[in-house]
């Protein structure tokens, strides 16, 4: 049985064009939506490239971790579970609090 979760992120999916579409247009509608939360993230570090980010990431995660410092991180792709490219302050996302958020993005789309 498929959960809540995967059948949201199955819908998302459904509504990528087929086409190759480079503009940005889609995602500025989307995060104008959602009030513009990329205008709100705390100090971000970017990492960007062909090679070694997942590494890069790492060291960069426990050099902080290591300092007392709170991390989030984005990662993809993912193992098993959607859910695991999802870090926030040092742990794997909550299942219920990524279907909540699922839930919101989806009532804004």
């Amino acid at each position: 049985m498929i959960s809540k979760t995967d059948q949201l992120l199955k819908e998302f999916i459904n509504l990528h064009p087929k086409y190759i579409d480079l503009s940005l247009s889609r995602l500025e509608i989307l995060l104008n939506k959602l009030g513009n939360p990329h205008l709100h993230l705390p100090p971000t570090i970017h990492i960007a490239g062909t090679n070694g980010k997942g590494s890069t990431l790492s060291f960069i995660k426990n050099i902080l971790k290591y300092n007392n410092y709170s991390v989030h991180a984005y990662t993809s792709p993912h193992l098993e579970k959607f859910r695991e490219r999802i870090t926030l302050n040092n742990k794997i996302i909550n299942a219920k609090k990524l279907l909540k958020s699922l839930e919101y993005v989806k009532k804004n789309k």
